[in-house]
């Protein structure tokens, strides 16, 4: 039986399992893949699957190889293709007056195909723009309508703490979080210490919030990914000056007295 591995492709939400012929191939490697629609490429995030659950896609069939020093070389090519593909695309969108924002273009790994993410407050009529687009860049045009949350881990970037956006690294998919998570962690829903760069709550507080609960609020947490844990506040003119740590919520507060 061939070795299974878990991948992550660019043009597919989630982590799906495909066989693999080279034993070799491990974690962090780029893999070219076939696919319904062409090739394309895909990072090795597990390099052994063993009776998994992970779901195998129908749209990617198998794993070709390991991404060669010249495919790294195509690759940049076509990044480079994407990028001008995205500025294009958006001043045209103003042009044509659509109430859309083109967060980000992919090409496939053959070139012919892309596939162009924007959010929108409602449905557009992007006809037209498709249109131009494919007649500009001869290329099959994809428009692919996203929410922000999803713009946030396709485009990238660093949070408050200084990490790769959750989203954008080990998440796979979005749970639930609400503002009583927040409120249990003594943050305000609405302050910035709360708000992620997509406008909405941060993910952290979930990971914060199951660390509070295995806690049961007696602990402060479970990372520094933005959550307050606690306030601090010092008092009185002397240097020795009584400071007074307020934990999470329900919690005693502990005054630290010199005397």
């Amino acid at each position: 039986m061939a070795k299974q591995i878990g991948i992550k492709s660019q043009f597919s939400d989630g982590v799906f399992v495909l066989p693999v012929d080279d034993e070799s191939i491990s974690p962090r490697d780029r893999v070219l893949v076939e696919t319904d629609d062409g090739t394309e490429v895909a990072d090795v995030v597990i390099g052994q699957v063993e009776n998994s659950q992970l779901p195998f896609p129908g749209r990617l069939k198998r794993v070709l190889r390991r991404l060669s020093s010249r495919d790294e070389s195509w690759l940049a090519t076509l990044e480079e293709r994407e990028r001008e593909a995205l500025r294009y695309a958006r001043r045209k969108a103003r042009a044509l007056e659509l109430e859309m924002k083109v967060s980000k273009v992919r090409m496939d790994f053959d070139g012919d195909r892309g596939t162009f993410y924007f959010t929108a407050p409602h449905r557009v009529d992007f006809r037209e723009l498709v249109r131009i687009l494919a007649r500009k860049f001869h290329i099959r045009v994809e428009m692919r309508q996203i929410g922000v949350r999803d713009e946030a881990a396709l485009v990238g970037g660093l949070g408050p703490c200084g990490k790769t956006l959750c989203c954008a690294g080990h998440m796979d998919g979005f749970p639930p979080i609400n503002v009583k998570m927040a409120r249990e962690q003594g943050i305000e829903p609405n302050s910035n210490s709360s708000t992620g760069m997509c406008g909405r709550l941060k993910c952290c507080l979930r990971f914060e919030h199951e660390g509070y609960s295995a806690e049961e609020g007696s602990g402060g947490g479970c990372g520094g990914c933005g959550a307050k844990k606690a306030k601090k506040e010092a008092r009185g003119d002397e240097p020795d000056g009584r400071i007074v740590l307020r934990g999470p919520e329900r919690q005693p507060e502990y005054h630290l007295n010199p005397e």
